[in-house]
């Protein structure tokens, strides 16, 4: 029974095409990415003149189906334009025009119409909601609703719907993916100014998937696939924090992770009780970063702090204990998207890595052991600075990159690279070629259409994002993947 559970419930049901593939990294904005690196200095692979400017963050994924990861950006100059670069070397493949003014999120990219080739993206503007191809960024579809805010897209049973909120009238609205007529809408409690991105998640266990939003003065939950409310609480007044959806007390459901301007808010999913609150002084900035911190096996929280000379990170553990801080030190600006986690230099240790506003002084960027807080090494220098951060691979050498984009008003986009490939997903040994490894015979086997597993895997996107688990047939699109079976680490190509 089991068993035949596992195998219903994978692949999940909100797994999407791309990696780094919307706003902190995924429909949960965990802004954690499984996939190791060999990134041990500010070393830059390349920067780019465009997109220039725009409180965002990059989204990588194969948007044009050639093989190599795409890195796809917004900019703000003339209204909003998405700009598409080749993840290898930068070199401009489109860009697109959409008019309006500015962004403060991700372009959002999934597998959105399986009958066309490559990936859609998802733009919004102030009035508009955009699809377009990855191919060469024409319009599939556009409606009047849109807002500066992120969208989500996720996947239940036969419904992909769009998330997206719309600023002029405060209102989340659900959107068919392949024609976007609206499918259900709610109305918020929200400012203009405030930026609020849907997270998405099986908040009370029943398998169905939730949508949690978080506006200027309040926190939602409602049913994905109708829309119908199941609470909403106050948390008082918030400033540009869109929620995430992790498990932090450990009971396996997810919680709803929030923030006043000074507090942070940890709320059990399924009804919006309050599991406990913590309270951090003044402006805390962007959305909440979880991993697990201290390898206790319990989901950590990692917040930043902007208040000028008593800025900081906070690393906070699911008790509300604080594991570790560093202040006085700036953080990324209005959206808060300058952090993320993974094992960077494929030590076998989580880090963080932190970019500065560009009005910090000095300008300073930090890569930190997530575990103890301490430097591992540091960058201060004029180009030093962004707005946002993204990580995935850029290059298809299945090594993690950083990309850093240029905060609201000037600079450049910069990926940061290591020498070295190969270094595929956290945990386990290093067997990743299935071509020459005689154990992933009775472990798994690739069948039609996906593999065979004899036992219990969990499996990974190139760019170690986890999609899924299961033991038996899993079914899975063509492409690369990452298992880990037993301790062990494999690479396989799915045909």
């Amino acid at each position: 029974m089991l068993i035949n559970l596992l195998i219903l419930q994978f692949p999940p049901r909100y797994i999407s095409g791309g990696t780094w593939m919307a706003l902190n990294g995924s429909q949960s904005h965990s802004g954690f990415n499984a996939l190791r690196g060999y990134i041990t200095s500010w070393n830059v692979k390349y920067s780019l003149t465009s997109p220039g400017n725009g409180e965002s963050q990059a989204s990588v994924a194969d948007v044009n189906a050639d093989g190599i990861p795409e890195i796809v950006a917004f900019s703000w100059t003339g209204g909003l334009n998405v700009y598409t670069f080749r993840g290898d070397n930068g070199t401009l493949i489109w860009n697109r025009a959409l008019g309006g003014s500015g962004h403060s999120g991700a372009p959002l990219i999934a597998d959105i119409i399986p009958s066309r080739p490559g990936l859609e993206i998802v733009a919004t503007t102030p009035g508009n909601t955009f699809l377009l191809s990855g191919t060469d960024g024409s319009t599939i579809w556009s409606v009047s609703v849109g807002s500066y805010a992120s969208p989500m897209v996720s996947y239940e049973g036969p419904d992909t719907l769009i998330l997206v909120f719309n600023g002029s009238n405060s209102t989340l609205y659900a959107l068919r993916a392949s024609t976007g007529a609206t499918v259900w809408s709610q109305p918020l409690t929200s400012s203009l100014y405030s930026t609020p991105s849907p997270a998405v998640g099986d908040l009370d266990g029943g398998g169905d998937l939730e949508v949690a939003i978080q506006t200027d003065t309040r926190v939602y939950a409602f049913k994905f696939r109708t829309g119908t409310p199941l609470w909403n609480v106050s948390i008082g007044s918030a400033y540009l924090h869109p929620v995430s959806v992790a498990d932090i007390n450990g009971d396996g459901l997810d919680d709803v992770i929030a923030a006043s301007r000074s507090t942070v808010y940890v709320l059990r999913g399924y009804d919006g009780a309050t599991i406990w609150t913590k309270n951090l002084g003044t402006n805390i900035y962007g959305t909440p970063v979880i991993a697990d911190a201290n390898g206790d096996g319990f989901n950590d929280l990692i917040i930043g702090r902007y208040n000028g000379g008593s800025s900081g990170i906070y690393v906070i553990n699911h008790l509300s204990t604080t594991l570790w801080s560093r202040s006085p030190m700036c953080i990324s600006g209005l959206h808060g998207g300058g952090r993320a986690v993974s094992d960077f230099d494929s030590d076998g240790n989580l880090e963080l890595f932190v970019i500065p506003y560009y009005s910090c002084s000095p300008q300073t960027a930090y890569m930190f052991d997530l575990r103890t807080g301490t430097v591992e090494w540091s960058h201060t220098g004029s180009d030093a600075y962004g707005e946002g951060l993204s990580i995935a691979d850029v290059d298809g050498d299945d090594c993690i990159e950083i990309i850093i984009h240029p905060y609201c008003c000037g600079g450049l986009l910069t990926v940061l690279d290591g020498t070295g490939s190969g270094c595929g997903v956290l945990g386990g040994g290093d067997d990743l070629d299935v071509e020459e490894s005689l154990s992933h015979k009775v472990s798994y086997k690739l069948v039609k259409g996906g593999l065979y597993t004899y036992k219990e895997a969990e499996i990974y996107d190139i760019t170690g994002k986890k999609i899924g688990h299961g033991k038996g047939f899993i079914p899975l699109k063509k492409g690369i993947y990452y298992l880990l079976i037993d301790g062990d680490r494999y690479k396989a190509l799915v045909r």
